[in-house]
């Protein structure tokens, strides 16, 4: 007499099992999974991000010969996916708001954030603002730049005492890990650079240091 499941009820057990573990970790291609998402939200918005400052910029604008206050300096926000999910958090917090994104949503992209802001002054003239028009990843000044995946600006206007007003641009970029580890290898681990390209035809190139690389976990 023969004892036991048939070979193909033995399957049909086993993937009834397998299955729901599966659906659970799925995600969409490029995107966190859902238990990568529950992480981020408990970990601290400073984990994983960094800020570059153009001190350059700022010593040689306005605000270096006290004819201007500084509104906004010249500077990038680096955010890996946990710390960009963290941030937002944060932020819907602080307006009351409940903030629970699902995988496939576009926070959940898995990609390198950067906010690029440009330099806005108050002169003597009224306010002043270098508009960010495009960012790009680069291995090295000889190299071609890696393009975003996604961009989204965001304009932000100053105004003065006297009515005058200036408005310019924020941008947010993002690169897919994938993207980011191939500038890496053409970097030879070494200074990845940031570059940051305004609308008037000026730039800045942001080195991404060894301890900016360790801040970012790559």
């Amino acid at each position: 007499m023969k004892t036991g499941l048939p070979i193909a009820a033995i399957f049909v057990t086993l993937f009834a099992h397998i299955t729901p573990l599966c659906a659970q970790e799925a995600a969409p291609k490029g995107h966190l999974t859902q238990s990568e998402i529950e992480d981020a939200l408990k970990s601290p918005a400073k984990k994983h991000h960094t800020k570059m400052i153009d001190m350059q910029s700022v010593f040689g604008s306005d605000l270096s010969n006290g004819s201007g206050h500084g509104a906004q300096l010249p500077s990038v926000d680096v955010y890996m996916p946990d710390a960009r999910i963290a941030f937002q958090r944060d932020v819907a917090k602080s307006q009351y708001q409940h903030y629970a994104p699902a995988s496939g949503d576009a926070d959940t992209l898995r990609a390198m954030a950067v906010t690029a802001y440009g330099l806005a002054t108050g002169t003597n003239s009224g306010p002043a603002c270098d508009s960010v028009r495009r960012v790009a990843l680069i291995a090295g000044k000889d190299s071609d730049a890696v393009e975003a995946t996604s961009s989204d600006d965001v304009t932000k206007t100053w105004h003065n005492a006297f009515g005058a007003s200036a408005s310019c641009s924020v941008v947010t970029a993002k690169f897919m890990l994938s993207d980011v580890q191939r500038v890496q290898a053409l970097a030879k681990d070494e200074d990845f650079i940031i570059g940051v390209f305004y609308t008037g035809g000026s730039s800045k190139l942001y080195k991404v240091k060894k301890q900016y690389r360790k801040d970012l976990g790559l």
